[in-house]
């Protein structure tokens, strides 16, 4: 796998390495892990160096990509475009070379949109990408498939939307730290329903979509077995981390939204408190898979973690 140490990443390799599955796992800052063939990676242009890493390899999940908090304003487009499309199409370039049988690329469903309308997303969507780190997933899609289409290479195109879990980055993580340290919690309000992916539950569908024949060329959404809402992940993690603390506040949202105005966060604000919901039913139906964790584990095992450390 490419992006090996990452959150994903790591969580992935547990799962290889607990399965016996002998694993090459390429990242910037190498894993330090015993278990796997660990090939630090200088630069993931450098299509020679990435086929000579995968010989012998029979599949590969490319995890590596720039992601939107690595990012310092809409002008780092370019920036996007060369680590996501252009370090892609490198590790594309490798299989070829390499004669991997299949690729696995993680995207993302900022691809369909930021938020849901009138249904829940699906793969029969219209794209509408609002963000440049999303309109850089949707090229890396497009010019994968004109590179690989009628090669010996197989590829499955996988949009998960946000991914928590222990120790998760981003977004969620900096929700998961407010929930524990905030004297108040004013978010019980948000009650949006919102389509996550518990890091597990992404783990072993990345691994059904490596195993499970006749999927090439196809692109699957993916999202936990039942949607939740922004107050609901905040009421569950206080559960975990703040039992004898101050409860959640159910602040209205036309105040919320009035207050993120004044701090400039009026974007953000919207992105949180929209609905945001995927009908991953397809990937299902095509691979008998379903997220074997609920999001009340999954939220469970992500704040004990966090008190943990």
């Amino acid at each position: 796998m490419t992006g090996a140490s990452g959150f994903v990443g790591r969580r992935l390799l547990e799962r290889l390495a607990a399965e016996g599955r002998p694993t090459v796992a390429l990242s910037r800052r190498g894993t330090g892990l015993s278990n796997v063939r660990d090939v630090v990676v200088r630069d993931y242009a450098d299509t020679e160096a990435l086929a000579e890493a995968l010989q012998g390899v029979d599949s590969v999940v490319h995890l590596a990509a720039r992601a939107h908090l690595d990012s310092q304003g809409a002008g780092d487009s370019a920036l996007f475009r060369s680590a996501n499309v252009d370090c892609t199409l490198s590790v594309a370039r490798a299989c070829l070379a390499a004669g991997v049988r299949r690729l696995v690329l993680v995207s993302s469903i900022g691809v369909n949109g930021s938020r849901s309308t009138d249904h829940p997303f699906t793969e029969l969507d219209r794209p509408g990408p609002a963000e440049p780190y999303a309109v850089s997933k949707l090229e890396a899609e497009t010019e994968l498939a004109t590179l690989l289409r009628g090669t010996g290479v197989e590829y499955v195109i996988l949009r998960p939307p946000l991914v928590y879990g222990p120790g998760c980055p981003g977004n969620f993580g900096r929700l998961v730290r407010l929930v524990a340290r905030a004297p108040i919690v004013p978010l019980g309000a948000l009650t949006a329903p919102r389509s996550f992916i518990y890091v597990d539950n992404l783990v072993d569908a990345l691994l059904v979509a490596d195993r499970q024949t006749g999927l090439g060329g196809m692109t699957f959404l993916l999202a936990d077995g039942r949607d939740v809402s922004v107050g609901e992940v905040v009421r569950r993690l206080a559960a975990e981390l703040r039992p004898n603390r101050s409860p959640v506040v159910d602040i209205p949202v036309w105040l919320l939204r009035a207050l993120a105005r004044l701090v400039g966060r009026s974007a953000d604000f919207d992105k949180l408190a929209a609905p945001l919901q995927i009908d991953a039913r397809a990937f299902s139906l095509a691979t008998g898979w379903h997220a074997p964790y609920d999001p009340t584990e999954g939220l469970r095992e992500t704040a004990r973690q966090f008190v943990a450390m």
